[in-house]
């Protein structure tokens, strides 16, 4: 494989919010538009003949799907008596994503050979939502939010997203309630060198840290997004930011 070279990082490029920082695919949102896996799957428990994945006809009831499905598994070893949850990542992901290599089988009624390429069910859901409207009403509970596919819900850059503080990344830290945070960062031992680098802003970030769990959001994550904070939430972050810059007649 190509060597990469990376550039050195800037505080920006650790930061959701910064162009310089954030995945250049969701923007620091995390998430894109898309189909929710779990509502074409809605039974990972049970196999392809059984019916696991709910947007495809029932293989039993239509002998021409049941004839594509078992060229399908021949032609790509995707096992039709293993569960869903037990096929492995390259056999789900031709489910979801499909292949450009075309299917040949044959029709049950005429026995006539029939040459199909399977798009997969993200690319035709996404499609048949674009070009009719009434498929978009139909499919409007399929599609809201999924993490996006290229930063699986890190928001930031890749190179960013890899880097580790005592072998735990960034992403890794937000997804954590703020107590655990506080007492990851309590528990740091620096090097006299490092503490020259890092001591003021771990200083800041432990100080923060305590006025959010002193108001009671130790259970909060720091991904959590503004939009999902109830209204008492949101009060008590403006609360503790406000104790934290020490303003008077709060």
């Amino acid at each position: 494989s190509m060597p990469r070279t990376f550039e050195e990082l800037t505080p920006q490029n650790f930061s959701f919010n910064s162009p310089l920082g954030w995945c250049p695919v969701c923007e620091g949102l995390g998430v894109e538009r898309g189909t929710n896996q779990a509502s074409l799957i809605a039974s990972p428990e049970a196999t392809l003949l059984e019916g696991a994945v709910s947007a495809w006809p029932v293989p039993q009831e239509n002998p021409p799907f049941l004839a594509f499905l078992q060229a399908f598994s021949t032609q790509f070893e995707i096992p039709l008596d293993l569960p869903w949850y037990r096929l492995s990542s390259r056999q789900q992901r031709l489910v979801l994503y499909g292949s450009e290599q075309p299917v040949e089988f044959l029709w049950p009624t005429t026995g006539s050979p029939i040459r199909l390429v399977y798009k997969g069910l993200y690319p035709a859901i996404e499609e048949a939502a674009r070009i009719s409207y009434s498929y978009r009403l139909q499919l409007q509970d399929l599609i809201g939010e999924k993490p996006c596919s290229v930063c699986g819900g890190d928001r930031v850059r890749e190179d960013a997203a890899a880097v580790r503080l005592a072998g735990v990344t960034l992403p890794q830290l937000s997804r954590q309630p703020l107590e655990e945070v506080l007492r990851y960062l309590d528990e740091l031992q620096l090097s006299e060198e490092q503490r020259k680098i890092a001591g003021d802003l771990l200083d800041e970030a432990r100080h923060r840290l305590r006025f959010l769990i002193d108001v009671g959001l130790h259970y909060l994550t720091l991904e959590r997004g503004m939009p999902t904070l109830s209204g008492g939430e949101s009060q008590r972050i403006r609360l503790a930011g406000q104790i934290g810059r020490a303003l008077t007649g709060v």
